[in-house]
């Protein structure tokens, strides 16, 4: 397993603070090729056909259905680091072409937007809000003392939740 170190996720989190998506689409990209399937240390069953794309690409799909659109979670693990990143998007396609609409809306920094909160059961997720109906992002984390700090860029009010143990 290669280690991402917290410099890496930092410098990925400011390229959205900075207004360089792209950039920050290829590093989450880099990231996606990177890690193996993993989600609660369990290999989650799921059809055939979405088990092939997710060892293909290392990432766990966690979609839903509802009036014609698919609602896909794409976690990305870290176990050495008991960390994920977490990308939330909402597409009328599923399987392969949903990460190419996670990477869509993650350059359309117009509809995107950026939240963290405490709800989904991970030691740790970094969430970039990537979503075109701008739903939120979450995190959470285990036994730990929480520190929040707020960031203005190009007049919108960034949050994020700063942790330590």
């Amino acid at each position: 397993m290669i280690e991402v170190t917290d410099k890496e996720f930092k410098g990925l989190y400011e390229e959205f603070l900075n207004g360089h998506p792209k950039k920050a689409a290829k590093l989450i990209e880099r990231y996606l090729s990177r890690f193996e399937l993993w989600k609660s240390g369990e290999k989650v069953p799921y059809h055939e056909h979405i088990k092939k794309l997710i060892y293909r690409n290392g990432m766990v799909f966690d979609e839903s259905h509802e009036h014609g659109v698919f609602d896909v979670d794409i976690v990305v693990p870290d176990k050495r680091n008991d960390r994920v990143v977490y990308i939330k998007v909402y597409s009328a396609d599923f399987g392969w072409e949903a990460r190419g609409k996670a990477l869509e809306a993650l350059n359309d920094t117009s509809q995107s937007n950026y939240y963290f909160r405490s709800v989904i059961p991970f030691d740790y997720i970094m969430c970039y809000g990537i979503s075109v109906y701008k739903k939120k992002c979450e995190i959470r984390y285990k036994k730990v003392k929480l520190r929040k700090y707020k960031m203005i860029e190009n007049k919108r009010t960034y949050y994020r939740e700063n942790y330590n143990v």
